[in-house]
């Protein structure tokens, strides 16, 4: 996270990590039109990238602000996808999409591989025939370590995914149950040894800096740990406290397991 000139103190609760993740929830009636014109263009030729949001997860974790929702029966996920297919096939529908190859795929969460083999399928055959998909360069794919699992990783690698994204955030056990994850370290190294040897030739391994309860030897040592599984690459995010989490929630009642990690220590650690 950069640190812009003349910024000194951390913003205690709320989002400063700029995504793509669109916020909808800004959006006003007033701005629709503006967006049926621009799909109504069709003088952009310029390649896409997708972003696939799969909302479900085994459980919510403490510091996540994202639209997930947890333990959901295999009938809600099957609509689920059914509508994904739906809506990239009424894009497709328009000049301003339908003839723009995708140049990436992104398949974030929530926790995408809490999908079944078969909803993978459907989902990746239904985008496939819906969007210009053929020469696509790169198609990522989240996964958590508890959720990876071989029959799964092989229906990735047969449904085109390259690249593999994990959910690590810390190696230490203590920590990720202070913050709500549902993994242990062990469960990591487990995921990434079964992800080399279905053949994923790029790893990407998410660690975040700053988790509720994190001292300078834990921060280390989680480093060391990824370091030595040897990924591809690494993403680091600081831990937040945006307004519609259980962080947010304990904070505001005194009830934090224990101490925040303040902002110019997350900075000093990321050097």
């Amino acid at each position: 996270m950069p640190v812009f000139e003349g910024q000194r103190e951390q913003p205690v609760t709320g989002n400063y990590f700029v995504s793509a993740y669109p916020p909808f929830s800004a959006w006003t009636p007033a701005q629709v039109p503006a967006l049926h014109t621009a799909l109504a263009q069709s003088e952009h030729s310029e390649p896409l990238g997708a972003y696939v949001h799969l909302p479900f997860c085994q459980k919510k974790c403490d510091y996540c602000y994202y639209l997930s929702y947890i333990a959901q029966p295999s009938a809600v996920v099957d609509r689920y996808v059914e509508a994904v297919i739906r809506e990239a096939e009424l894009y497709a529908a328009t000049p301003g999409i339908g003839a723009r190859r995708v140049r990436f795929a992104y398949f974030g969460g929530g926790t995408p591989s809490t999908l079944s083999s078969e909803q993978l399928r459907r989902l990746i055959s239904g985008l496939k025939s819906a969007l210009c998909w053929n020469g696509i360069e790169e198609v990522t794919f989240e996964c958590a370590p508890r959720s990876v699992r071989p029959e799964f990783l092989t229906t990735m690698r047969e449904c085109g995914v390259t690249r593999v994204s994990m959910g690590v955030q810390s190696f230490d056990n203590e920590l990720l149950a202070l913050n709500g994850r549902v993994h242990l370290a062990e469960d990591v190294v487990r995921a990434f040894e079964l992800i080399r040897q279905t053949g994923f030739e790029w790893v990407n391994l998410d660690l975040m800096c700053g988790l509720l309860g994190e001292t300078e030897e834990k921060w280390r040592e989680s480093v060391r740990r990824v370091i030595e599984l040897v990924p591809d690459s690494v993403t680091i995010y600081q831990t937040e406290i945006p307004h519609n989490t259980q962080l947010y929630r304990d904070m505001r009642a005194g009830t934090l397991p224990a101490p925040m990690v303040s902002w110019d220590v997350k900075c000093a650690r990321l050097g």
